[in-house]
């Protein structure tokens, strides 16, 4: 597909006038991991912003406590490792995140294959739990997708 000038400047014009922002958090405490989720959601979710026309913004944390403390009111979606170190569990932190940012949707990633964990976070407000395998990455991908498809169309 060939672009003309104008179309590309018109494509900027509606960029920066759009106003839409998505705030993406990210908590998950191993660094490595963090590193890969963070870098894997940043290349799709440009993409998603290029060709809908909105701003992002991804935060990244290894520690709860840093999470908690930085967590804006405006986020719109929480990619939460289950197994948090300390032993804290991301049902630990869901009730401040829902107190602080009470729109955000919140996507549970583990290695914990239990039913059961699942079945516990979602009950505790979790809109999606993501387990920790070879399409991990894609699923966060795809939930992040489907978002903007409902909120910036």
């Amino acid at each position: 597909m060939v672009f003309g000038l104008s179309d590309i400047n018109q494509n900027i014009l509606y960029m920066e006038n759009s106003g839409k922002k998505l705030k993406i958090a990210v908590l998950e405490d191993s660094s490595f991991y963090n590193k890969i989720i963070c870098k894997k959601l940043d290349y799709y979710t440009k993409l998603l912003a290029d060709a809908k026309g909105f701003k992002y913004e991804i935060e990244s944390y290894a520690h709860f406590d840093d999470f908690l403390r930085n967590l804006k009111a405006d986020t719109n979606i929480v990619f939460l490792d289950y197994y948090l170190g300390e032993g804290v569990t991301a049902i630990d932190v869901m009730d401040v995140i829902q107190k602080k940012c009470a729109d955000c949707k919140i996507v549970i990633i583990s290695q914990s294959s239990n039913p059961f964990t699942a079945e516990k976070t979602i009950n505790n407000g979790a809109a999606a739990f993501i387990y920790k395998d070879k399409d991990a990455l894609e699923k966060s991908c795809y939930f992040v997708e489907e978002f903007t498809n409902v909120n910036f169309s």
